[in-house]
C-alpha cells in the first residue's frame, strides 16, 4: 500500500500511524529508465510497498528506505516540494546522509564509485580493467570514502581518479 511510504507502521487510526516520514517524488523519462531505477533502489535494499504498471512517477522514502509507483507527479507531499529526475536523485542520495555514515551507505558508495570507473569510456572501449577499478577502490579507505562522498557522487570521484 502507498501509505506505506509515508509512515513506518500503518495502523487503522490517525495516532497509530505516528509521523509522517516525506518521500522523493522521482520521475522517470521512459519504462527503461524506471526499470534500471528500480533495480538501482533494489541494489540499495529498498522494498517496494506498491508498483502500478505502466506509470513512471514514484515515490521513494530514505529513511524507511521503501518506495512505490503513483499515477502522477505529487511533488506538494514529497520533500523539497519538487520532482526529481533520476540522475538528481542519485546524487541526492549520498548528499543527503548526515555524517558519520554507515558501514552500508559507504558500502552502497562503494560499489557506485567501482561501476562509475567500469563506465568510464576511451574511444568507446572501457578504459579501465575490472583489476584496476578494483584496485583504485581498494585504495580508498571507508574513512576516506565517507569524506569524499561529502562533495562528490561516485560519478565525480570516477573522472577525478581517471584524469
Amino acid at each position: 500500500m502507498w501509505e506505506e511510504v509515508y509512515y513506518k507502521s500503518l495502523d487503522k487510526s490517525i495516532e497509530g500511524k505516528g509521523r509522517k516520514i516525506l518521500p522523493y517524488s522521482v520521475i522517470c523519462k521512459d519504462m527503461n529508465e524506471l526499470g534500471e531505477f528500480v533495480q538501482y533502489l533494489a541494489d540499495k535494499g529498498f522494498t517496494c510497498v506498491d508498483q502500478i504498471e505502466g506509470q513512471k512517477a514514484l515515490l521513494v522514502n530514505l529513511e524507511l528506505k521503501r518506495w512505490c509507483t503513483f499515477p502522477k507527479a505529487c511533488a506538494m507531499s514529497c520533500k523539497d516540494s519538487r520532482n526529481y529526475k533520476v540522475a538528481d536523485f542519485k546524487k541526492l542520495y549520498y548528499s543527503v546522509r548526515e555524517y558519520p555514515y554507515t558501514t552500508e551507505i559507504v558500502g552502497h558508495y562503494r560499489e557506485d564509485f567501482y561501476k562509475a570507473l567500469l563506465n568510464i569510456k576511451e574511444k568507446g572501449q572501457p578504459y579501465l580493467t575490472e583489476e584496476q577499478a578494483k584496485g583504485i577502490v581498494d585504495s580508498y579507505s571507508d574513512n576516506s570514502l565517507a569524506y569524499d562522498m561529502q562533495s562528490h557522487t561516485p560519478e565525480e570521484l570516477a573522472d577525478i581518479n581517471t584524469m
